[in-house]
């Protein structure tokens, strides 16, 4: 069910039209932008940078490679696409000025090592985007195949945002989190 949501043009428009303009409302980023989007799904975030900062390049990642080709499908020739890890990326180190995680994290297994890579390939300055789902603090810690690592709350995921290197300059929002945050502690090794 949720990969047929995941991967649903419905969905899509609805995260183009609503989510993406607030996440990104006042962002500014320089002509010629590299941005990385990881754990795209069907890639409507990446098409959304791509009509919101023309001038960028905008690189596509995805784990799964049976969803490669319906991303490639969706996001046409605006976006390059690379099947990745979130935890490993194959990038250099200070590479993109905006990097950017819609719902992705909590599928991961492994928010340190995803935080810190996206640190990593993020320079110094830049900017990381993202959208997460979070437990309420009071809830009990649960496991599962979707979050296989658990859900965090709002602190935890501050706290691993900003142990990654990360200042969080915007969040709002409680069972999940909508931000953006600016890397200043240089690359995380």
């Amino acid at each position: 069910l949720e990969r047929r949501l995941v991967f649903s043009r419905l969905r899509a428009a609805i995260g183009l039209r609503w989510e993406l303009p607030r996440l990104l409302d006042g962002l500014e980023i320089p002509d010629g932008a590299h941005c990385l989007e990881v754990g795209t799904g069907l890639g409507w975030g990446a098409v959304g940078l791509a009509r919101r900062f023309s001038g960028s390049r905008i690189i596509a990642t995805e784990y799964d490679e049976t969803a490669l080709p319906d991303l490639r499908a969706y996001v046409g020739d605006r976006v390059s696409v690379q099947r990745a890890d979130a935890r490993d990326l194959p990038f250099p180190g200070a590479q993109f000025d905006l990097v950017m995680a819609l719902y992705a994290l909590h599928h991961v297994g492994g928010y340190s090592r995803a935080l810190a890579e996206i640190a990593r390939v993020t320079r110094p300055g830049g900017l990381f985007v993202f959208i997460e789902i979070l437990r309420p603090a009071w809830w009990p810690e649960f496991h599962g195949g979707h979050a296989p690592e658990g859900l965090l709350s709002r602190k935890e995921f501050v706290g691993l945002l900003e142990g990654a290197g990360f200042e969080v300059e915007r969040r709002r929002g409680s069972l999940r989190v909508a931000g953006v945050a600016r890397q200043v502690a240089g690359l995380v090794e």
